[in-house]
């Protein structure tokens, strides 16, 4: 095992837990952790890489291109002035390092940092390389569980509904499947060393909390604090926001974590359930979601029909949203290598 030390990265697919592990783990009293920043995607999209360095004169380029990704812009519009100011004014070149952690303050009161990204997956061996010793944390969920929260955050305003039988939602729930993938793809073709990623389920996190806590706190070499399983905790001394357009996303940290979310997936309707277990059948069976004695539900044919004619926007779009995190053409082969087929050889195109 790798002696772990900062920086500390929480990587997930979205409605995974990020958020939560990022609660737990920044309560901690000696670690700061940014939410979701999308520095690393905006200086990638400003046509950086991790060998790259800022001269001064093109500063205020890479600042503009980098505030064209909306989260790191919101990002950016709340550092103290005087971060920015720096960032535009050292004298020499930063490195893409440098770069990074001038745009991410933190307490230097804390001896870890780092960030929770949902597209920093995207950019695992790029860190590893940067930083020899950072701890990249990995939270899986259910993707039949976070493909649902997602719908519910999305379609139907958070509110705890059943997705209709109707063409956008089949969609949905389809699209999910692709992208789910592609984030697992993406773990497992960093070439990032697997003793230097350290897993944690969300199932277990809700079930058991602080037994989940202890476990990842030893592997990567903090101190347990009973702090850690306290919601009073998350929203003080996280760094997690709870307010403002993030409140109903994260809305359940307010709450006591409650076990039975362990079980969402079964809120899923048959027909939901039957597009995601025909699409990630060895996906689910090989990380432990999907029993041996288990099996997709049988086909219903209107949603055959509309996943044939789905088919083609649903690859376009993928690869667009890949090529956009990756910073790079559609044509890549980095963007190729994350896009399986878009429908189960049961289902003909």
């Amino acid at each position: 095992m790798v002696a772990f030390a900062s920086p500390l990265f929480i990587v997930g697919y979205p409605r995974s837990g990020t958020t939560l592990l990022q609660a737990v783990l920044g309560s901690h009293s000696e670690v700061s952790l940014s939410q979701d920043p999308r520095l690393l995607h905006g200086l990638i999209a400003a046509g950086l890489g991790p060998h790259d360095s800022v001269t001064l004169a093109d500063r205020t380029r890479v600042l503009l291109e980098m505030s064209k990704i909306k989260i790191c812009r919101r990002h950016l519009a709340g550092l103290p002035g005087e971060v920015v100011v720096r960032f535009l004014t050292e004298p020499g070149e930063l490195s893409f390092g440098d770069a990074y952690e001038l745009l991410l303050p933190r307490d230097e009161q804390t001896a870890v940092w780092g960030e929770k990204g949902v597209s920093t997956v995207f950019y695992l061996e790029q860190l590893a390389g940067l930083y020899p010793r950072a701890a990249f944390v990995h939270i899986l969920r259910d993707p039949r569980a976070a493909i649902l929260s997602h719908y519910r955050k999305r379609m139907a305003g958070a509110r705890a509904v059943e997705p209709p039988l109707e063409p956008k939602a089949i969609r949905f729930v389809a699209g999910g499947a692709l992208r789910w993938r592609a984030w697992l793809l993406a773990l497992r073709r960093s070439r990032v060393a697997a003793d230097r990623v350290v897993e944690v389920r969300y199932e277990d996190l809700v079930r058991g909390p602080e037994e989940e806590i202890r476990r990842l706190c030893a592997t990567i070499g903090l101190s347990f604090e009973p702090r850690m399983v306290e919601r009073a905790s998350w929203a003080a001394d996280s760094g997690v926001s709870i307010e403002g357009s993030r409140a109903e996303a994260h809305r359940k940290l307010t709450e006591e974590i409650d076990p039975t979310r362990a079980e969402a997936a079964a809120g899923l309707p048959p027909w939901a359930r039957q597009i995601i277990e025909r699409e990630l059948e060895s996906e689910l069976r090989e990380v432990g979601y999907l029993d041996e004695q288990d099996g997709p539900d049988a086909a219903v044919e209107a949603v055959d029909a509309e996943l044939r004619r789905a088919r083609p926007a649903l690859e376009r779009a993928l690869r667009r949203e890949l090529a956009w995190r990756l910073g790079c053409p559609e044509s890549d082969p980095a963007v190729a290598d994350l896009v399986a087929p878009s429908l189960p050889p049961g289902v003909p195109a």
